[in-house]
């Protein structure tokens, strides 16, 4: 943008270069509202994904051990069965780019002391594969985030995705040492003892 500053200074004392000056900078506006747009659309399309994946599949199996033993086991299940529709899928890999910045973004926001919220209903309940609605507050750090990173192998989000693993480190740090504090909040996982 300052090399474009300069270009266009010393061309501002020439009339036919004037017009060329204004042609120049209608050009870059029209990028900079096509580059916001693209933005726009790679959030949005993330929003959608992760509060209505559209294909949710329960998978129930049984750990057992023998009963003589006394110990605890728990089970944490990282996507809960759920995962992408074809439509959604297909779109997500049309749109790898502007995801990805997307994605970015939403890493660094994530707030840990942000109750999430239930995403509203399903407008396509007919993409559920077994007819229950799954999904994920986009706003939150989610195994559904987490999930479109993996798929897209986004290697691009390391250095966001090591900013809020820091975060994370922290706040769990900080409830456990001050018992008024509160533990970091995400959405999605199910912690139960078995």
């Amino acid at each position: 943008m300052r090399q474009m500053g300069s270009i266009l200074d010393r061309i501002s004392g020439n009339p036919s270069l004037i017009a060329m000056k204004w042609q120049i900078l209608s050009a870059v506006a029209v990028l900079m509202v096509s580059a916001q747009a693209k933005i726009s659309e790679g959030t949005a399309l993330l929003d959608k994904v992760i509060s209505h994946p559209g294909s949710y599949c329960q998978v129930c199996d049984v750990m057992s051990a023998p009963t003589e033993i006394p110990y605890r086991a728990f089970v944490i299940t990282d996507f809960a069965g759920a995962g992408f529709s074809k439509a959604n899928q297909a779109a997500v890999d049309q749109n790898r780019g502007p995801l990805i910045k997307a994605i970015r973004r939403r890493l660094l926001a994530v707030d840990f002391l942000k109750l999430p919220k239930q995403p509203k209903a399903d407008p396509k309940p007919e993409e559920n594969m077994d007819g229950d609605a799954f999904g994920c507050d986009p706003t939150s750090l989610n195994p559904l985030l987490l999930r479109l990173i993996v798929q897209l192998h986004a290697t691009e989000t390391l250095p966001e995705l090591l900013a809020l693993e820091e975060k994370l480190v922290k706040g769990i740090a900080k409830a456990k040492d001050d018992v008024k504090a509160a533990p970091p909040l995400v959405d999605g996982w199910l912690v139960q003892e078995e």
